[in-house]
Formats: structure tokens, sequence, C-alpha cells
């Protein structure tokens, strides 16, 4: 990074006098100002151009907020990709990037030979756009705009000023511990059978606590706080119910609202959507109205937040899961019908069947490089126009994208072909499908593979990573 050190001194001088001026108005004299000693030395020692602070923790892209921007240790200009998908993912430059702009006014972004379109967000990952299409980063600093609250607690980078900060983004789970599960609910109204005894329209939230091995959690709620404590003495402790409201035909001492904010504290490894039995069937108790904060959890629940046959919590859109996340459990997103984007953190090694299935509102998501294993069902029935396979991953069983009917492309980083079962399902490829995106060179070892070979019509090899010493 060159910066430009050439410094007119006539304006310095100005500039210095304005200053010398305003101390002696304010102080009331003329006589000649004196500095300390070891001034000059401390404005020398100011960091600024090319000389970056030290990083001793520093951020990733995966630690910055996605579309953020901010500078590297090794002083690059890089993007977030935490959370939600920006319009442009910093990996590997192409030099085939053209943006055009359509007779809608939308704009159309051309990266390595095929089309995506920015409104929906699914630029081409591996693609080096440094284009933001939000005016609003129109005329950012070199050292990028990422502020404290959009970068992972504990990690350090450059921010806009040129100056070492701190981050403190406690959802993401980075280095700050004992952050809190915030969320948004709502109390259901439903009949309930409790200990085979049942109780009409009962209005409640319920959620399945788990707590660490020993733990003692405090959910708090409308005021109220109630207590749960791990005595099995198991190394994962199962679920411990909570309900605010009144089920099974019991009544909060202290009346708590119709909807509000939930917090969980202390010893929790994990949470999710309460099961209850109306009386003929279990069902999730969809309370959830928005994920503020994941604190650090460890796993998720299978049925978290959702469940293929009676619904998921339908208010939320989007949730940004820890990194302290290891495991998610299947269909925990089921049937999150409003959910549009997900990213998984890097750590999970498997992506468990049904895990995102039924969520029709789905755009975005992103799989770390460290899921080894797609299971079946994995993302049927939404709507992805594309997705990301990372090199990391060897198997993707049946069904993982069957019924996608807004599907266009699916990118493959392997330069070895996964092992794959019918990946597309019964109903075979969907007409608007276009493309598996294969590495550079990598072609004709998928045309020939086992199973891959019944989609060689289909596969298309990447374009060829840009090197600007080939033009030197």
């Amino acid at each position: 990074m060159a910066f430009d050190k050439v410094v007119d001194s006539s304006v310095l001088d100005a500039g210095l006098k304005a200053i010398a001026d305003a101390i002696r108005e304010k102080g009331g004299t003329t006589g000649n100002l004196e500095f300390p000693a070891d001034m000059a030395e401390a404005i020398a020692a100011i960091e600024a151009g090319d000389e970056l602070p030290t990083l001793e923790h520093p951020a990733t892209e995966a630690d910055v907020v996605s579309s953020k921007q901010f500078i590297d240790e090794s002083g690059n200009l890089r993007t977030g990709s935490m959370g939600l998908l920006g319009f442009g993912g910093i990996v590997d430059a192409y030099e085939d990037v053209e943006i055009s702009e359509n007779d809608d006014g939308s704009k159309t972004l051309m990266v390595g030979g095929y089309t995506t379109n920015t409104e929906n967000k699914y630029v081409k990952p591996g693609a080096s756009v440094i284009v933001m299409m939000d005016e609003t980063h129109e005329g950012m600093s070199v050292f990028g705009d990422a502020k404290p609250e959009d970068v992972v607690a504990g990690k350090i980078f450059t921010s806009k000023e040129g100056f070492a900060k701190v981050g403190t983004h406690a959802c993401s789970g980075g280095a700050a511990s004992g952050n809190p599960i915030i969320l948004e609910v709502e109390k259901i109204t439903s009949d309930t059978n409790v200990n085979d005894t049942d109780y009409t329209e009962e209005v409640f939230v319920l959620l399945d606590i788990y707590p660490k091995s020993g733990g003692t959690v405090n959910v708090t709620y409308g005021g109220l706080t109630k207590t749960v404590t791990d005595i099995s003495g198991e190394a994962k402790p199962g679920a411990h119910p909570v309900y605010f409201g009144t089920f099974g035909g019991v009544t909060d001492s202290t009346e708590t609202p119709a909807s509000g904010t939930l917090t969980i504290e202390g010893d929790y490894a994990a949470f999710g959507c309460g099961i209850y039995n109306d009386g003929k069937n279990d069902k999730p108790c969809c309370c959830v109205t928005e994920v503020v904060s994941c604190g650090d959890i460890e796993y998720l629940p299978s049925y978290a937040f959702g469940h293929h046959t009676y619904g998921g919590c339908e208010k939320i859109t989007n949730i940004h899961l820890p990194r302290t996340l290891k495991d998610i459990g299947s269909r925990a997103f089921a049937s999150c019908i409003n959910l549009r984007s997900l990213a998984i953190p890097y750590g999970v090694t498997e992506i468990k069947s049904g895990i995102a299935s039924w969520c029709y509102n789905l755009r975005e998501i992103v799989i770390p490089n460290s899921v080894t294993i797609i299971n079946n069902s994995a993302f049927s029935e939404n709507f992805l126009p594309f997705i990301t396979i990372p090199e990391s991953v060897t198997e993707i069983e049946v069904n993982a994208f069957a019924y996608s009917t807004a599907l266009r492309y699916i990118r493959i980083l392997a330069t070895t072909p996964p092992v794959i079962g019918n990946f597309f399902g019964p109903q075979g490829v969907e007409s608007i499908f276009e493309g598996i995106i294969v590495p550079y060179g990598c072609a004709e070892a998928y045309k020939t593979s086992e199973r891959w070979s019944e989609y060689v019509d289909y596969i298309i090899e990447d374009a060829k990573a840009y090197d600007p010493e080939e033009d030197a």
C-alpha cells in the first residue's frame, strides 16, 4: 500500500499558525509557544500511512461482519464474511469482472463469464469484487469502514482513522466469554397435554435449556427469572424445559408479557424451542421471533427452531451463529420460511439432514471449509439460487438439493470429485439449473467420475485465477 508523503509546507504552516493563534487567544498570551521536549518524537511515533499498527490478535474475514472492510495484518484491504454475504467476496482475483446496469435500474455483475443478480446478492464466491453497490461505501477510507461493533470481540483491526482498535461484537462468540443469549419471543396459544392431562388454549413461551455438566443457567423474561441446574453428572446433559405463562395447568407467580426480550445467562451449552404435546402430536413451541445473540453456545439441538411437519419460527429472518458452535442438529432450521441467510461457523464438520429444508426465502448460505459431509435433504425445498461447496467436502448425500427450484449454479471447490448420491432427488435436475462449476483444470476428472458423469452436460470449468505476473 503506497501513500503520498509529500507535504505542502505552506498549508502546514498556515494550519500551525491557526492552532497557535487559537491557543494564544484562549490563554491570553502573545509570547512564543513552548512545547514538551518529546512532542516531536511523539508525533513521529503516531502510526500512519503504511506503518500499520501491530496486530497481536489480527482480525480475519471470518471475524468481521460481511460487507464491512478493514486492513489485515499484511496491510491488505479485506471484506468481512461473518454472517450475511456481501456484494463481493475476497478470495482469489479474477480477470473477467464487468458491471452493467439494466433497464430497470438493477445491476448485473459478470464474474468469470456467467451472470448473477446483485439485488439477490449471489455474487460468485472466489471473485475479488471491491466495487460496492451500496452508495454509502463511496469515499471510504483506505483503511476500510469496519467499526469495533462489526468485529469479533478481542480481535484487533485497523480502524478507518488508521489506529489499532479492538472488536466488541459479542454475538459472534469471539474472545469474550459469558455472553448472554438474547432472544425476542412471543407467547403461543395451544392445547397441551402434560402427564396425560389435557389443558385447553394455554398461553406460554417454552424453551429447552441445555446446561453444561453441573452448570446453572438463569432464564429471564418479563422481570421473572427461572433457574435450572444440572445434577445429572452426565458429560452432555439433556434438555431442561423452561416455560413462561400458563403451561400444564400452572401459571407463573409473576405475570409476563405477551412478547418481549428473553435472556439466558450462565453455564449453558445450548438452547432450542421446547417440544410440547397438544393432545395429539409432539410439536415445537415456535416462539422465537428474533435471535439477537446466540451467546457462546456449543451446539444446537435437532429441531432447535423448526420442524419438517409442524412448521418453524416463521418470523426469524437472519441469524448469526457464534464461532463456538461446533455441532448443529438435523432440521435445526427446518420450515423457518422467512430465514433469508445462514452462515455456518468454521469448526462444524457435518451438515446434517434437513438442516435448512423448507426454508422458502433462503437466499444465501455459507458453508465453511471444515465441513466434510453434506447429509441427505440438507437443503431440499428452498429457493437458494447459488451454493458453494468448499474444498473440505468429500461426500454429498442423496436429495441434498432436491426440489430446489430456484437453484441455478452449484460451485464445487474440491479438485478431487466428492462422493455423491443423487443430490438432485427423484425429480432430477430442475429446468432452471444451468451448471456445476468445478475448479480450473478439473472438468475432465468430474465428467469421468462415478455419478458425476450423469451431469456431464452441466459441468463447467471455472475461470483461471488471474495472475498479474503473467501480464508483466
